[in-house]
Protein backbone atom coordinates (compact mmCIF):
# COMPACT_ATOMS: atom_id res chain seq x y z
CA UNK A 1 0.00 0.00 0.00
CA UNK A 2 1.49 3.55 -0.76
CA UNK A 3 1.94 5.38 2.09
CA UNK A 4 -0.08 8.72 2.42
CA UNK A 5 3.34 10.90 3.01
CA UNK A 6 4.28 9.47 -0.58
CA UNK A 7 0.95 10.92 -2.39
CA UNK A 8 0.40 14.29 -3.76
CA UNK A 9 -1.31 15.37 -0.36
CA UNK A 10 0.25 17.35 2.17
CA UNK A 11 0.19 16.80 5.85
CA UNK A 12 -1.61 20.40 5.63
CA UNK A 13 -3.57 19.41 3.32
CA UNK A 14 -5.26 16.84 4.94
CA UNK A 15 -4.74 18.59 8.30
CA UNK A 16 -7.43 20.99 6.55
CA UNK A 17 -9.62 18.57 5.12
CA UNK A 18 -10.21 16.76 8.04
CA UNK A 19 -10.56 19.96 9.98
CA UNK A 20 -12.60 21.53 7.51
CA UNK A 21 -15.09 18.96 7.75
CA UNK A 22 -15.10 17.82 10.95
CA UNK A 23 -13.46 14.45 10.21
CA UNK A 24 -10.93 14.24 12.46
CA UNK A 25 -11.71 12.23 15.11
CA UNK A 26 -13.95 9.62 12.78
CA UNK A 27 -10.85 9.87 10.59
CA UNK A 28 -8.43 8.67 13.78
CA UNK A 29 -10.53 5.88 14.46
CA UNK A 30 -10.94 4.60 10.90
CA UNK A 31 -7.12 4.47 10.33
CA UNK A 32 -6.55 2.37 13.81
CA UNK A 33 -9.59 0.25 12.94
CA UNK A 34 -8.47 -0.80 9.47
CA UNK A 35 -4.64 -0.62 10.89
CA UNK A 36 -3.75 2.37 8.45
CA UNK A 37 -2.32 4.59 11.14
CA UNK A 38 1.54 3.72 9.88
CA UNK A 39 0.79 5.02 6.84
CA UNK A 40 -0.40 8.24 7.61
CA UNK A 41 2.49 11.38 8.13
CA UNK A 42 3.80 11.75 11.55
CA UNK A 43 2.25 15.35 11.81
CA UNK A 44 -1.12 14.51 10.48
CA UNK A 45 -1.11 11.77 12.97
CA UNK A 46 -0.67 14.08 15.80
CA UNK A 47 -3.42 16.79 14.65
CA UNK A 48 -5.57 13.73 14.76
CA UNK A 49 -4.76 12.70 18.17
CA UNK A 50 -5.19 15.89 19.51
CA UNK A 51 -8.43 16.64 17.42
CA UNK A 52 -9.83 13.10 19.76
CA UNK A 53 -8.62 15.24 23.14
CA UNK A 54 -9.79 18.50 22.27
CA UNK A 55 -13.34 17.07 21.03
CA UNK A 56 -13.54 14.78 24.27
CA UNK A 57 -13.04 17.80 26.36
CA UNK A 58 -15.79 19.55 24.25
CA UNK A 59 -18.15 16.89 24.45
CA UNK A 60 -17.66 17.05 28.35
CA UNK A 61 -18.00 20.44 27.90
CA UNK A 62 -21.67 20.48 26.22
CA UNK A 63 -22.98 17.72 28.44
CA UNK A 64 -22.11 20.05 31.16
CA UNK A 65 -24.37 22.69 29.52
CA UNK A 66 -26.75 20.49 28.37
CA UNK A 67 -27.14 18.85 31.86
CA UNK A 68 -27.63 23.10 32.91
CA UNK A 69 -30.42 24.09 30.37
CA UNK A 70 -32.29 20.74 30.89
CA UNK A 71 -32.45 21.37 34.34
CA UNK A 72 -33.75 24.64 33.81
CA UNK A 73 -36.33 23.96 30.99
CA UNK A 74 -37.70 21.44 33.01
CA UNK A 75 -37.93 23.65 36.14
CA UNK A 76 -39.63 26.10 33.52
CA UNK A 77 -42.05 23.42 32.80
CA UNK A 78 -40.51 23.39 28.95
CA UNK A 79 -40.69 19.99 27.46
CA UNK A 80 -37.87 19.60 25.51
CA UNK A 81 -35.61 17.12 23.47
CA UNK A 82 -31.66 17.59 22.81
CA UNK A 83 -30.80 17.15 18.89
CA UNK A 84 -27.46 15.97 17.66
CA UNK A 85 -24.28 16.87 20.10
CA UNK A 86 -22.65 14.31 22.17
CA UNK A 87 -25.86 12.41 23.39
CA UNK A 88 -26.24 11.55 19.34
CA UNK A 89 -22.61 10.50 18.88
CA UNK A 90 -23.07 8.30 21.79
CA UNK A 91 -26.04 6.70 20.53
CA UNK A 92 -25.22 6.15 16.88
CA UNK A 93 -21.24 6.03 17.16
CA UNK A 94 -20.46 4.63 20.83
CA UNK A 95 -18.86 7.18 21.70
CA UNK A 96 -19.21 10.74 23.05
CA UNK A 97 -16.94 12.59 20.84
CA UNK A 98 -17.23 10.98 17.64
CA UNK A 99 -18.98 13.35 16.32
CA UNK A 100 -18.16 17.36 16.77
CA UNK A 101 -19.57 20.07 19.10
CA UNK A 102 -20.38 22.91 17.86
CA UNK A 103 -23.47 24.05 19.36
CA UNK A 104 -26.40 23.13 21.43
CA UNK A 105 -29.55 22.09 19.54
CA UNK A 106 -32.55 21.94 21.47
CA UNK A 107 -36.00 21.13 20.37
CA UNK A 108 -39.45 22.37 21.73
CA UNK A 109 -43.18 23.03 20.60
CA UNK A 110 -43.76 26.14 18.97
CA UNK A 111 -46.04 26.90 22.33
CA UNK A 112 -43.72 26.71 24.81
CA UNK A 113 -41.13 28.86 22.55
CA UNK A 114 -41.73 32.02 24.66
CA UNK A 115 -41.15 30.22 28.16
CA UNK A 116 -38.08 28.29 26.68
CA UNK A 117 -36.65 31.51 25.18
CA UNK A 118 -36.75 33.05 28.87
CA UNK A 119 -35.54 30.14 30.75
CA UNK A 120 -32.58 30.85 28.11
CA UNK A 121 -32.34 34.85 28.92
CA UNK A 122 -32.26 34.44 32.88
CA UNK A 123 -29.56 31.86 32.21
CA UNK A 124 -27.84 35.12 30.57
CA UNK A 125 -27.96 33.51 26.95
CA UNK A 126 -28.51 36.56 24.44
CA UNK A 127 -30.10 35.87 21.05
CA UNK A 128 -28.22 36.07 18.37
CA UNK A 129 -30.85 35.72 15.62
CA UNK A 130 -31.79 38.14 13.03
CA UNK A 131 -35.36 38.44 12.71
CA UNK A 132 -37.49 39.18 9.56
CA UNK A 133 -40.35 41.79 10.19
CA UNK A 134 -40.44 41.00 13.75
CA UNK A 135 -39.82 37.60 15.71
CA UNK A 136 -43.47 36.50 15.76
CA UNK A 137 -43.44 36.83 11.97
CA UNK A 138 -39.81 35.18 11.42
CA UNK A 139 -41.06 32.00 13.67
CA UNK A 140 -42.95 31.46 10.44
CA UNK A 141 -39.74 31.48 8.02
CA UNK A 142 -37.25 29.84 10.46
CA UNK A 143 -36.40 26.69 11.93
CA UNK A 144 -34.35 28.15 14.87
CA UNK A 145 -33.03 30.76 16.66
CA UNK A 146 -29.61 31.36 18.04
CA UNK A 147 -28.76 32.47 21.63
CA UNK A 148 -25.11 32.99 22.52
CA UNK A 149 -23.86 32.62 25.91
CA UNK A 150 -19.37 32.28 26.33
CA UNK A 151 -18.45 30.08 23.90
CA UNK A 152 -21.87 28.13 23.68
CA UNK A 153 -24.48 28.38 21.12
CA UNK A 154 -28.28 27.24 21.69
CA UNK A 155 -29.92 26.65 19.08
CA UNK A 156 -33.95 26.29 19.95
CA UNK A 157 -35.50 24.61 17.38
CA UNK A 158 -39.59 24.90 16.88
CA UNK A 159 -41.38 21.83 16.47
CA UNK A 160 -44.37 23.48 14.44
CA UNK A 161 -47.66 21.92 14.32
CA UNK A 162 -48.67 18.25 14.58
CA UNK A 163 -48.42 17.24 10.73
CA UNK A 164 -51.01 14.67 9.54
CA UNK A 165 -49.25 11.52 9.17
CA UNK A 166 -50.82 9.78 6.29
CA UNK A 167 -50.04 5.83 7.10
CA UNK A 168 -48.02 3.47 3.99
CA UNK A 169 -48.04 0.03 4.31
CA UNK A 170 -44.90 -1.49 2.93
CA UNK A 171 -46.76 -2.84 -0.20
CA UNK A 172 -47.49 0.50 -0.98
CA UNK A 173 -44.08 1.59 -1.34
CA UNK A 174 -42.81 -1.41 -2.83
CA UNK A 175 -45.25 -1.67 -5.29
CA UNK A 176 -45.89 -5.56 -4.11
CA UNK A 177 -49.22 -6.84 -2.54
Amino acid sequence: MARLEESSLSSGALNSFFSRHGLAVLAREALSKYGLRRHVPPGVRATLQGARRNQRVLALQALLRMREISEALSDGGVDHLFLKGPLFSHRFYGELDLRTVGDIDILVHSEAFAAAEEVLRVGGFESNSRTLGGRALSRFFTHHFTYLRGRWAVELHLLMAARKRIPLAASAVSGME
